[in-house]
């Protein structure tokens, strides 16, 4: 069941948006549930400290905390929350390009000046949620999740072809076919999050086994898929081989 938090400190939309929202999930029958009503977005941010879980998120724009307004909230919720759906209520609605300086990647901006269009925008987001959620289940990928400074990147695992320590201290560098990002993290880290199908061919490098396209054994290096290539040390030699081999690979078809 998908939680849904509502962070509201106008007491009048904070009951219109819990009753029509617990309303329609029950005509409905949707998998959701109110989870939790306040006007406290610490509150908010504490109780999702607890709980890693998918949610939805309706959020008050003109929030009057010492140190969140909406945009702020739904920072950090997509912080802790990278794939959970954000929908701002607001009557502010020349605020609306605030969520992408902000890059919050909010779903819906919703104007609560007139109630019944209000009520309306309200249904259709739980619609379009329901859908989205419909098609990501039939998505079985496995995603790995990265951080580039305010960024917040969902990479398919099967898409990564390797990842290397980057120059620069602390940092690992992430390729795919047709991107690189770079971001803070240890490779060690990394290995141990990830693990099948990657194998550690380097202290330096991590590398997708479906990826390898050929290792040349003399120089001790891999050729993999776009483009790529990376050294493998002497270390890891032998046990690279044989896992090549358990692939069914013969000598003469991965070597240069």
């Amino acid at each position: 069941m998908v939680p849904i938090k509502i962070c509201e400190d106008n007491q009048f939309y904070q009951r219109l948006l819990q009753k029509e929202i617990e309303r329609y999930i029950m005509i409905n029958q949707y998998d959701f549930r109110v989870s939790l009503v306040t006007e406290n977005p610490v509150t908010l941010l504490a109780e999702l400290s607890e709980n890693s879980q998918q949610g939805i998120y309706f959020l008050d724009v003109d929030l009057q905390h010492e140190q969140y307004d909406g945009f702020q909230l739904g920072k950090k919720i997509r912080e802790r929350d990278p794939r959970g759906f954000i929908i701002y209520v607001t009557t502010h609605e020349e605020l609306a390009f605030e969520t992408f300086r902000y890059r919050v990647e909010a779903m819906d901006y919703v104007i609560k000046d007139d109630q019944q269009q209000f009520i309306s925008r309200l249904h259709a987001c739980l619609d379009s949620i329901v859908e989205r959620i419909a098609a990501n289940q039939q998505d079985d990928r496995r995603y790995y999740t990265v951080k580039v400074f305010d960024e917040v990147h969902h990479i398919a695992v099967e898409e990564i072809v390797m990842i290397e320590t980057s120059l620069q201290k602390h940092r690992v560098i992430l390729h795919t076919a047709d991107q690189s990002l770079e971001y803070f993290a240890s490779l060690t880290a990394v290995e141990k999050e990830l693990k099948e199908p990657f194998l550690r061919v380097h202290r330096s490098f991590l590398v997708n086994r479906q990826h390898i396209q050929a290792f040349n054994i003399k120089e001790n290096r891999l050729a993999l898929k776009a483009g790529l290539s990376c050294e493998v040390s002497r270390m890891k030699k032998k046990e690279l081989q044989q896992q090549l081999k358990s692939q069914d690979r013969q000598k003469g078809e991965v070597g240069w």
